[in-house]
């Protein structure tokens, strides 16, 4: 599955991801991983990203 990220820091500086996992709990491993475990993060935002019949053109 695909999933997209918001992390927000806590400078309030914003970023994106994407990540790809099997499961969501996979990917909130894979992101804090990548995310050096949320130091000087403030917020994460994870959501699937849907496909399929749920595609917008």
């Amino acid at each position: 599955m695909e999933y997209a990220a918001i992390i927000t820091y806590t400078s309030g500086e914003k970023t994106g991801a994407t990540v790809h996992a099997p499961d969501r709990e996979m990917a909130w491993r894979k992101l804090l991983e990548a995310f050096n475990y949320g130091v000087n993060v403030q917020a994460v935002e994870l959501c699937e990203i849907l496909t399929g019949d749920h595609e917008i053109c």
